[in-house]
């Protein structure tokens, strides 16, 4: 046992020098030693001298074994553990002196680590549950992979996106459809009225002419009677050239008729023209009106399948492969409830310590 103990005590000192000291202040508490007659402090002595004797790199389960053998009963692995942590300064402060005190780096991050973690998993069907009852695991394996859920919403997403592809270049086109609407909107060619205006010139040229021969036939019809010879019917001759005065303002008269008429084609071709702009601007009007509809529409629509995909993303984070926050064993599968498609798990992970050590003893 001596022999067991001083390889203790070289395993401790080998230590040391990867350990950080660090210096107290000077003990202000009582200097009374602990009562030896009291039950616990017998039984922790019992069980610390049983741990200095079992093999270096026992686990928990063996410990408790090592110990109920030497000691007629078993201990709890909380006491194991807090001997252990302890164990190192039991041993070094006796050589060392009361001023000091080592803490080995390793324990203390052992000390840190949970000893069994219980990790609530939401799944869609047994499949999406990578481990069993029993498995050992390394920290970040995969726990839980709901890969049927995540292709289903890709699928869902790939077609919103396709959607929403066709409705950009929906809109596209529209805004075309406006740009080219307000450009014929403001370039309508002017119309000239030329036509109308060449016949106005005409018939005002044709009554001017017919107007000139009336007024020539009437100094005919004036002076034409008194240059008549004798021995010749004036009444005759005047009476013939009142016949003709009549004929040439008939004429005329129908010169100023077709003027009037000419005029009024081309009043008449001014209102077409006119109605046929407010037409135009009205028609316009509607389908950029229908355009803009169009495109708002499309904007709603567009807006609508955004907030859809933001779902699905939302959706598809929450689907996130779960990975184990640490290495163990997984001491216990509990199959909770079914809402609907999910279905809630509860999974006990035992830690192992970075000896290799199983850190909860099995016990759950």
């Amino acid at each position: 046992m001596f022999a067991e103990l001083l390889q203790k005590i070289r395993q401790t000192l080998g230590k040391v020098r990867a350990a950080r000291i660090e210096i107290l202040p000077p003990w202000q508490g009582s200097r009374a030693k602990p009562d030896p007659k009291r039950p616990h402090h017998r039984r922790v002595v019992e069980v610390r001298e049983a741990m200095a004797s079992a093999p270096p790199g026992s686990s928990f389960r063996k410990l408790i074994e090592h110990i109920r053998r030497r000691t007629g009963a078993g201990a709890s692995p909380k006491l194991i553990g807090r001997l252990r942590r302890g164990g190192m300064l039991i041993v070094l402060v006796p050589l060392l002196g009361s001023g000091c005190r080592i803490t080995d780096p390793a324990s203390a991050a052992e000390a840190d680590r949970p000893r069994l973690i219980k990790i609530r998993l939401t799944i869609t069907s047994a499949d999406d549950l990578k481990v069993k009852t029993g498995g050992t695991i390394q920290a970040e394996t995969i726990l839980a992979d709901r890969r049927s859920d995540r292709l289903r919403l890709d699928r869902q997403r790939h077609l919103l996106a396709l959607n929403l592809r066709r409705i950009d270049a929906q809109a596209s086109t529209i805004h075309a459809s406006i740009r080219l609407l307000e450009q014929i909107g403001s370039a309508i060619p002017a119309y000239t009225f030329a036509a109308e205006k060449a016949a106005i010139r005409s018939a005002e040229a044709e009554k001017a002419a017919e107007w000139r021969k009336v007024e020539l036939q009437r100094r005919r019809a004036a002076e034409i009677p008194g240059l008549v010879p004798e021995g010749i019917d004036r009444e005759t001759v005047a009476a013939h050239e009142a016949i003709r005065l009549e004929q040439v303002e008939d004429v005329h008269r129908q010169s100023l008729a077709r003027l009037d008429l000419a005029r009024a084609r081309a009043e008449s071709t001014q209102e077409a023209r006119e109605f046929e702009l407010k037409r135009h601007s009205i028609e316009v009007a509607r389908q950029l009106l229908a355009a803009r509809s169009q495109l708002q529409q499309a904007e709603i629509a567009r807006a609508q399948i955004s907030a859809q995909m933001a779902a699905i993303d939302d959706r598809l984070a929450e689907l996130g492969v779960v990975r184990a926050p640490f290495g163990g064993k997984v001491e216990r599968i509990s199959w909770e409830e079914q809402h609907d498609r999910t279905i809630n798990v509860l999974l006990y992970l035992s830690i192992t310590n970075t000896d290799g050590t199983d850190g909860a003893d099995g016990s759950r």
